[in-house]
């Protein structure tokens, strides 16, 4: 658990300053929590057609953190309405097939303003010398949590040195990404940790429906009030699931005990 709150703690960052206070981590009281981020330097912050991320370093815990944050305007939320599947548009590793894999157009669009200067930061990160031991941690708070979802299975496969087994990915209150090929894929990478944490009845996590060929990745993560519970496979009835269709939309900003904890609903 306390894994995860520092996690969470990272992406709920992201909304919360612009580009010039991340790259300084002067972006209010949560870069100065010392028990979390004491540490961190930003490598890089991405700001590209409303779409946003960072790239941080905690030298401490040998974790590099990328990061993509929610909907925070109008051309975020134009792509979460595009919900139409889209063929996986990227290269994957030598042994694995994208045949089948569909994902959400507009998370892939999302991405991919980003996708470019990201990879390259990381490529430079990942090539200094005394991090071949470190983690890569991917996450993201919904529209963000989809993007880092895409981000991981990207990222592995961009040859820039990125070992799966060496990458964590953690995502917060997530939408549906894609199909259950995709979802496959995802489990069969082999990262060294997926987890997807849904708040409560969230009703974020209950989009797009398994009525439009959408299903969840495996790992999740289930919270109520400031109890976590681990499901089983990709829609666990026993988890979120079972809160259908009773939902609420105030559970997608909060995080265990505290209502606001990520800075948008989106």
């Amino acid at each position: 658990l306390d894994q995860l709150k520092k996690v969470a703690h990272y992406a709920g960052i992201a909304y919360c300053g612009d580009s010039e206070s991340l790259m300084k981590w002067t972006c209010g009281t949560r870069c100065r929590d010392s028990q979390i981020t004491n540490g961190t330097k930003t490598h890089g912050v991405y700001d590209v057609a409303g779409t946003f991320g960072y790239i941080s370093e905690r030298p401490s815990s040998k974790e590099i953190f990328v990061v993509f944050r929610g909907s925070a305007n109008v051309r975020n939320w134009l792509d979460n309405f595009e919900m139409w599947q889209h063929e996986w548009p990227f290269q994957l590793a030598a042994n694995k097939s994208a045949n089948k894999v569909k994902v959400h157009k507009g998370f892939v669009d999302a991405y991919s303003n980003l996708r470019g200067a990201m990879t390259k930061s990381l490529r430079g990160l990942l090539s200094d010398a005394g991090k071949e031991d470190w983690t890569v941690v991917i996450t993201g708070h919904s529209l963000g949590a989809a993007m880092a979802t895409i981000a991981a299975v990207d990222l592995i496969s961009a040859g820039i040195g990125l070992d799966p087994a060496k990458v964590k990915l953690a995502v917060f209150h997530s939408p549906r990404v894609g199909n259950s090929e995709f979802s496959r894929l995802v489990s069969e990478l082999g990262f060294a940790k997926v987890e997807r944490v849904v708040q409560d009845n969230d009703i974020v996590a209950h989009v797009p429906g398994t009525w439009l060929g959408y299903e969840h990745i495996a790992g999740e993560k289930y919270v109520v009030y400031d109890q976590v519970y681990a499901c089983e496979g990709t829609e666990d009835p026993r988890c979120s699931a079972s809160r259908f269709p009773v939902l609420n939309l105030m559970a997608h900003a909060r995080f265990l005990d505290r209502r606001l904890f990520f800075g948008g609903l989106g």
